[in-house]
């Protein structure tokens, strides 16, 4: 009979240190001021769950936005359509079709022969129109070239994303059928000149002149390509 007492008595004290460690865990785990490790946890959800955000957004900037960087690991990567290869091989276009319409224009201001048999490239339209076309193409590549040789160095540009590509893209296509148009018109007043008078110093020049134009041409197709790549990436 005692030791079913003393049993009965050990088990009532366990049983109330129990309930006493049960209430002050309880009264601990409710205040988070007084838990530091539940403080720790809770940062750690937050931040993984701000992590879990971000990498959503990123999801979906991905699928819509154009000219934006991607954040990967924390680190923000351009996107491939910036890339430095890119970058150098547009610039590289943009400084060749500048000196192409240089040269065609060059070589069409030049084209005036003298004496009784002179002839001046003047005196047709189709010329006209090809000299014409060949400086809107210098100006508009040397501001490109300069542009990108900005960027490239600094790193920053003056016009967003989106509206330059479309810019960039309407104006090298612009120019590119400008320039087959004309091109092909000044050919065919060569060609038709040497049909009937012969070849001479005047339609040499005009047909030297017109192949740097249709040269322009094709470098002005690749740089719409790129800029289209822009667009559509």
């Amino acid at each position: 009979m005692p030791r079913k007492q003393n049993m009965a008595g050990s088990t009532s004290l366990e049983g109330h240190e129990f309930g006493s460690f049960h209430s002050a865990f309880g009264s601990e785990a409710s205040s988070p001021e007084s838990s530091p490790q539940h403080g720790r946890g809770q940062a750690l959800a937050m931040a993984m769950a701000a992590a879990a955000a971000r990498r959503v957004t990123n999801r979906g900037g991905d699928g819509g936005g154009c000219g934006q960087d991607n954040e990967v690991g924390g680190e923000r990567r351009p996107r491939a359509t910036e890339s430095p290869a890119l970058k150098t091989a547009e610039f590289g276009l943009r400084v060749l079709e500048v000196a192409l319409c240089l040269i065609s224009l060059s070589v069409m201001v030049a084209d005036q022969t003298q004496g009784w048999s002179g002839d001046s490239f003047n005196r047709y339209w189709e010329f006209r129109y090809c000299l014409a076309v060949t400086i809107i193409g210098f100006a508009y590549s040397g501001l490109q070239a300069c542009a990108l040789a900005v960027h490239i160095v600094v790193g920053k540009r003056l016009i967003s994303n989106h509206p330059r590509h479309l810019l960039e893209f309407a104006m090298d296509q612009t120019v590119a059928y400008l320039l087959i148009s004309a091109s092909s018109a000044a050919a065919t007043r060569a060609e038709d000149w040497v049909s009937n008078w012969g070849k001479d110093e005047f339609t040499q020049k005009a047909s030297a002149s017109i192949a740097m134009s249709f040269l322009a041409f094709a470098a002005f197709s690749l740089t719409s390509i790129i800029s289209a790549s822009h667009i559509f990436s």
